[in-house]
């Protein structure tokens, strides 16, 4: 018994060792990073940062959201650039991971 899992293991390291590719991206047209999804009224929508870094490059450079829409997942609009760091006077520059809500509870912050 002990050597049967002894080889199991070995066979389990050895299929897990490969290198792992994304088989199925959902956006296909540009990078993005960090998706915040948000369902409405039948429609999902993406809120992504938009990754502009060269092929390559180790670092990644976001210079703006873009809001992506789909009614059956497989087919994407892309609605562009709809905000970037420039907008915000406190912003170093750099589009952060995103988050969306569809309305606040009131002006505290407090979500619905």
């Amino acid at each position: 018994m002990k050597q049967f899992t002894v080889i199991m293991y070995a066979l389990l390291a050895y299929f897990s060792a490969g290198k792992v590719l994304a088989q199925n991206p959902v956006i296909k047209h540009i990078f993005t990073a960090d998706p915040a999804p948000l369902v409405h009224d039948g429609i999902i929508y993406l809120y992504v940062g938009h990754d502009t870094a060269a092929v390559g490059v180790e670092s990644y450079k976001m210079p703006d959201w873009h809001v992506l829409s789909s009614t059956d997942m497989v087919n994407w609009k892309d609605h562009g650039a709809k905000l970037s760091p420039d907008v915000f006077s406190w912003s170093s520059g750099g589009a952060f991971a995103a988050q969306c809500v569809s309305e606040m509870a009131n002006s505290t912050g407090m979500f619905q």
